[in-house]
């Protein structure tokens, strides 16, 4: 009898164990418009004075999203919406210069500066380097970014001596937990 017992109380506390529930969340950054950014520099005045792309015209706009996933006996997960995550938006270059369509000199990274709608984050250089741009304590379930930027507008020096033309970079965005 006590053989049968000893077997019983293994398997229920490996049962046991194995019931736990186990949790992990899950964060997304969809790209709603504009992860490639473009300054088309096409006249004197822009070369001068330099390009504003506000956040009004949405040219990028992210969406992030958290879920928290809960897995219970091996089956199916189970989601919910997970809603207190301390977290940072994070910003970089693929390139080391923004690269001019013609082949010609780019321009130097540190020219362009970006912002988000609503953060107490200043306008923030982009680089080769993650830069933070935008924080949160919470977070709703999902929330949309809107970012603007600049390129070459006071008190960055503007970009005369560059040949005209389009000029491009693509972004990496990042959401890291603060």
């Amino acid at each position: 009898m006590k053989k049968y017992l000893l077997i019983i109380l293994i398997l229920f506390s490996t049962y046991s164990s194995y019931s736990q529930i186990v949790t992990d969340t899950v964060a997304k950054i969809t790209v709603i418009s504009g992860s490639s950014v473009n300054f088309n520099f096409s006249s004197y005045t822009k070369l001068r004075d330099g390009i504003s792309v506000p956040y009004s015209n949405g040219w990028t706009t992210l969406e992030i999203s958290f879920r928290k996933r809960e897995v219970n006996n091996g089956t199916s997960p189970s989601t919910v919406n997970y809603t207190d995550l301390p977290w940072g938006l994070y910003v970089r270059s693929t390139t080391a210069d923004v690269q001019n369509d013609n082949g010609g000199a780019g321009i130097e990274l540190n020219r362009i500066v970006i912002q988000t709608v609503g953060s107490s984050i200043g306008w923030q250089e982009i680089g080769i380097n993650d830069k933070k741009i935008a924080e949160q304590t919470t977070l709703p379930t999902s929330k949309r970014i809107r970012i603007a930027y600049k390129c070459g507008v006071s008190p960055k020096p503007s970009v005369m001596g560059k040949p005209p033309g389009y000029y491009f970079t693509d972004l990496i965005f990042t959401l890291k937990k603060n």
